[in-house]
């Protein structure tokens, strides 16, 4: 065997050690929990529970309103525009529009007007508080807040999450 193959077939194992090393640590998944301690403003009458597995929070009022509290992806939390685009999946084959959007501590909050069709006049409105906690992007959203004082008191709740 001449020296440059015996270098190149030792290169070849030794990479194929690095990446079966690499598929063993993948295997051990470190799931943060950052939103099992946050700390918040819940209004009277609301209740709260967290799933460990997604690490998310929900928040339900006694009326049935539901606000849930996940980690979004930092690729879209540049602008309300951004964010609603990457959206789109969520409610596909729908037409969205942003009707209001507000600049908050750390983030924007926005309310999307999402339309069944091009001919639907009552489109169902979804407010979204996005937010940079700590060195993380999260969002707080409801789906439903057809009016203004919905929307505020999503907003204020979302607003009031702390790390």
């Amino acid at each position: 065997m001449t020296r440059s193959v015996l270098v190149l077939v030792l290169g070849l194992v030794a990479c194929k050690s690095d990446s079966a090393k690499a598929k063993e640590g993948s295997a051990n998944v470190i799931t943060s929990r950052v939103l099992e301690d946050v700390t918040f403003s819940l209004p009277d009458g609301w209740t709260t529970s967290y799933e460990e597995d997604t690490d998310t929070r929900q928040f339900a009022s006694s009326d049935g309103k539901a606000v849930r509290l996940e980690r979004a992806d930092e690729r879209y939390v540049a602008s309300p525009d951004a964010f609603m685009r990457h959206l789109e999946p969520r409610f596909k084959g729908k037409l969205m529009t942003i009707e209001r959007r507000k600049n908050v501590s750390s983030g924007f909050a926005v309310v999307l007007a999402i339309f069944a069709s091009a001919k639907d006049s009552e489109p169902v409105r979804a407010t979204f508080v996005v937010r940079e906690l700590g060195s993380a992007w999260y969002s707080c959203w409801s789906e439903g807040t057809d009016d203004e004082a919905a929307q505020d008191q999503v907003i204020a709740l979302c607003r009031s999450v702390r790390l």
